[in-house]
């Protein structure tokens, strides 16, 4: 499979890639589904945008931090690939053992691709781990390994929105049922400050759209501050 790696913005802008991310947002709706059944596949799609923007301005800015500005891109950066293993988590200890139930066999292509992504994944997280001051930072590296991620990152999102959709999930569980599955999208991630994760998910996607939904918190835009300008719409912070 050949890519094209723009100068700018890599493998993001690649034609393959971009047509695993329409396939995600197509999922990602204005209205909130009235029926449980449909509300998950709506919600993960909202998350997978999420990872896909955090991702994306890590990328982006990678070849704009200078010194002053490292501390706060790296401490985001683990920030975004620490709530993408949340959020692979959540769904291994929970979403997929109940999926499994219901039909057998249905999240052994999602299973397969998670730990085909855990390595890249993992070298990236050690990568900023590794390298707590600036001058070890080479932002070269860091898009070498960003951009031969995305395309399996995004490719499995999106197959992972089709396994969970209300048409495949209605023949199989009750609305009850697929309300309590849905809780999956709900669940605290269990490694992420809580005060950063709510700025880190609003400011990961574009005004104005309706997830989270039913926020009954202002976040604390302040306590992190020197994080939110390597976010993907910082300006919802105003």
């Amino acid at each position: 499979m050949t890519f094209t790696i723009d100068p700018e913005l890599g493998m993001f802008a690649d034609k393959k890639v971009l047509w695993e991310f329409e396939r995600t947002r197509a999922h990602a709706v204005a209205h909130h589904p009235i029926l449980p059944s449909d509300r998950l596949s709506w919600s993960m799609s909202w998350l997978h945008l999420v990872l896909w923007h955090g991702l994306k301005s890590i990328f982006v800015h990678s070849n704009k931090v200078d010194k002053d500005g490292y501390a706060g891109y790296r401490e985001y950066a683990l920030l975004a690939f620490q709530f993408l293993v949340d959020h692979h988590d959540a769904e291994e200890n929970f979403l997929y053992p109940r999926m499994e139930k219901l039909m057998p066999g249905s999240m052994t292509a999602n299973d397969e691709q998670h730990h085909a992504i855990l390595a890249p994944v993992g070298t990236i997280i050690q990568y900023f781990q590794d390298r707590p001051n600036f001058e070890d930072f080479k932002s070269d590296e860091i898009r070498h390994h960003l951009n031969g991620l995305v395309y399996p990152l995004m490719k499995h999102l999106a197959d992972e929105l089709l396994t969970i959709t209300g048409p495949i999930l209605r023949p199989v569980a009750s609305e009850e049922e697929c309300a309590d599955i849905s809780r999956v999208t709900d669940l605290e991630p269990p490694k992420s400050d809580a005060s950063k994760l709510l700025p880190f998910l609003l400011q990961s996607l574009p005004p104005n759209t309706p997830f989270p939904p039913n926020v009954t918190e202002d976040p604390d835009y302040e306590k992190y501050s020197h994080m939110w300008g390597y976010t993907a719409f910082p300006h919802k912070a105003y």
